[in-house]
């Protein structure tokens, strides 16, 4: 003999149907937010001395100057303090698609080996740069240096929250050739320096890779100069 099972009551039909599709919603967003949120991590390694890393990678102002293929522009707007914290900066940065995308950001934390900054705008997180020495120095102060880069972000300016969810692996892709070019940048503008000191000209050494289309333009670059130059004459006529 079978048992037939209980009734479900018809009222409660439509309580059950609300119920499941509230949860269908919350495993639909909570998935959405996974897909928005990257958390990607790189390594690099360089030969400097102290003085010279931290007075390149620890500064956000010079962001343009050695890694200009990822940098477009990166604006002062509040000082740091002594040690490099409280700085705010408004960033214009790409990769190696066409897009751009716009953040402020704030150093939180700044030492001799370490810098976190907080990000606002088209991506909203963190990064943190540590450096750590691997070698002990040479006789000219220099020595290995590993640079260890994380970023955790969410994804706020619309083109990218539309396409996160279809190329997500290509965006990826987008920020690990900005961090391989960062890279390049960084040992050339080592190279240069040094090549100053000893008297050599600079432009013996390559320059650090430039940004990539439609950025590589020079008229392009200029006029992202002037508005540069336009803002930074506001903000002193404002002070």
């Amino acid at each position: 003999m079978t048992l037939d099972p209980p009734p479900v009551p018809t009222l409660a039909l439509p309580r059950i149907a609300r119920r499941r599709a509230r949860g269908l919603r919350s495993r639909l967003r909570d998935r959405l937010a996974g897909l928005l949120t990257y958390s990607i991590r790189s390594r690099w390694t360089v030969v400097a001395t102290r003085a010279e890393l931290r007075s390149i990678v620890l500064h956000p102002e010079r962001l343009p100057e050695w890694w200009p293929a990822a940098f477009l522009e990166v604006d002062r707007l509040h000082p740091p303090d002594r040690i490099g914290a409280g700085g705010v900066y408004r960033v214009n940065a790409k990769g190696l698609a066409p897009f751009t995308v716009r953040m402020r950001a704030r150093v939180t934390h700044a030492s001799d080996r370490r810098i976190c900054i907080h990000t606002q705008g088209d991506f909203d997180g963190r990064a943190r740069i540590t450096c750590r020495p691997l070698t002990a120095p040479a006789s000219d102060g220099t020595r290995r240096w590993e640079v260890r880069i994380s970023w955790w972000t969410h994804v706020h300016k619309p083109l990218l929250r539309a396409l996160t969810p279809l190329l997500k692996p290509l965006l990826v892709h987008n920020h690990r050739w900005a961090m391989a070019r960062g890279e390049i940048g960084l040992e050339r503008t080592l190279d240069r320096g040094r090549a100053v000191r000893r008297g050599i000209d600079p432009a013996t050494f390559p320059p650090p890779p430039g940004p990539t289309f439609p950025h590589n333009l020079v008229w392009l670059r200029q006029a992202a100069r002037r508005r540069s130059a336009l803002r930074d004459a506001c903000a002193r006529a404002a002070r």
